[in-house]
């Protein structure tokens, strides 16, 4: 079997989100305008500082926004407020655990997460979302049982399918991988990255043929992310080379340069192919490039 190119990685897509908050509450503002939100939540607080709704709807923003510690600070408030109803409070412990998760503070992140699962069992959301952090920590067993469990709450909850996909490939079980992320596009056929990823771990089986088909549906689907689609051109180049297209991987380690000019595995494999058919200048032109980028002389 054809193997020069198989020492550049395979990516996987993190199509995981760090954690599902609910959409921001209807206002005056556009959606996606986060500064004007933040401005009218500020006001709202600093008017009516007892109402927990806007110190909840102002760290909302923070937090769409990305501002996290900003948001950690407007959670703070609203579950320091007198309020009712344990999903209203489970709610607030969740988007916080988010905000911490995202700030690196990991043990105050699973700490509220707990609470958020305490307050509320019965939600897949806060189950997938503490199962996304134990995969960030390497934690792979818990954060199978959490999606596991999120796949009982709700079996039509695609994000759970797809965080235990991930954890299930990163374990190297790549059957469960595929399974799980078949479900995936089965439940949101739009689902872009469970292609790219469902892809990878075809590839990680020597399934060359149903990798290529994923990651044409991937490049196909014309996704914002130009990095992960520079590496899936890399990995639908190899899996050419594995099927001894090598006119079919030249052009994807082509168009990998050209969407990302930095990818050093590209330039790598593409020189070995072109020693391989005997480019000798095209291969030296590579190397160079590569010199170039690893800051060598």
């Amino acid at each position: 079997m054809r193997s020069i190119l198989m020492t550049a990685a395979l990516t996987i897509l993190a199509a995981t989100a760090i954690g599902q908050t609910p959409q921001a509450p209807a206002q005056p503002c556009a959606d996606t305008d986060y500064d004007c939100q933040i401005k009218l939540y500020s006001k709202a607080v600093k008017d009516k500082p007892k109402d927990a709704e806007n110190h909840y709807n102002l760290g909302l923003a923070h937090q769409l926004k990305g501002q996290f510690k900003e948001a950690v600070a407007a959670y703070d408030n609203y579950l320091g407020a007198k309020m009712t109803g344990q999903a209203n409070l489970a709610d607030g412990y969740n988007n916080r655990a988010i905000a911490n998760h995202r700030l690196g503070k990991n043990e105050a992140s699973m700490a509220d997460y707990v609470k958020a699962i305490e307050l509320n069992p019965a939600s897949a959301r806060f189950f997938t979302n503490r199962g996304n952090l134990y995969s960030d920590l390497k934690r792979f067993d818990e954060a199978i049982a959490d999606y596991t469990k999120a796949i009982a709450l709700d079996p039509a909850y695609a994000a759970a399918y797809e965080g235990r996909g991930i954890a299930n490939g990163t374990k190297q079980d790549f059957a469960k991988a595929i399974e799980d992320l078949s479900k995936v596009i089965e439940l949101n056929p739009a689902d872009s990255s469970a292609y790219y990823n469902r892809g990878v771990y075809y590839s990680q089986k020597q399934d060359f043929q149903m990798a290529k088909v994923d990651y044409t549906k991937y490049v196909d689907s014309n996704p914002a992310n130009k990095m992960m689609l520079a590496d899936c051109y890399l990995n639908r180049a190899i899996t050419n080379y594995m099927l001894n297209d090598d006119a079919g991987a030249i052009a994807d380690l082509t168009k990998a340069i050209e969407t990302n000019p930095k990818l050093v595995n590209a330039y790598v494999a593409r020189s070995r192919m072109y020693r391989e058919q005997n480019k000798i200048q095209l291969a030296e032109a590579d190397e160079k490039k590569v010199a170039e980028l690893q800051g060598k002389p």
